[in-house]
């Protein structure tokens, strides 16, 4: 008689509150272990207690200047700018982040995520801000040696 009371209202309250926490976006720490360029990285997270994974992140919403092969000597300087800008970011929470809306792998095998310093820097967004990144949201990506020009 107790179970047939007790397990609707068990089941109910770990339906309802699974439907609670997959409102909630997952929040991944993690510990940058290298820097490729401003918007991508390769990452340690913590996935599960005592269960850490390397990955290569992107950081989500953003195009940042191409360091590996950019177009044109422009688009170099600024990629390295930009790197810079991110390791400072970096140094001042020694390496440690947080990755929020973490989505599936790209055709590159990156996961895209937003990347918030310990110290509370949102990377995307300070990229942005100081000019050395563009919103991307995908599809074809603009030239950044086309603003040489300008």
């Amino acid at each position: 008689m107790f179970c047939k009371r007790f397990l609707p209202c068990v089941l109910s309250v770990l339906f309802f509150w699974d439907a609670a926490q997959a409102e909630q976006p997952a929040v991944y720490p993690g510990y940058i272990e290298k820097v490729i360029d401003a918007d991508t990285f390769r990452v340690s997270v913590l996935v599960w207690p005592t269960i850490i994974v390397q990955v290569n992140v992107r950081v989500a919403k953003i195009d940042a200047p191409e360091l590996i092969r950019p177009k044109c000597a422009y688009e170099k300087e600024l990629a390295e700018k930009a790197k810079n800008l991110v390791q400072a970011l970096l140094s001042e929470s020694k390496g440690k982040v947080l990755l929020y809306a973490v989505s599936t792998a790209d055709k590159y095998g990156r996961i895209s995520a937003i990347i918030i310093t310990r110290a509370g820097a949102d990377i995307g967004a300070e990229l942005l801000k100081a000019g050395l990144a563009k919103s991307y949201t995908g599809g074809k990506r603009q030239s950044w040696c086309d603003e040489q020009k300008n």
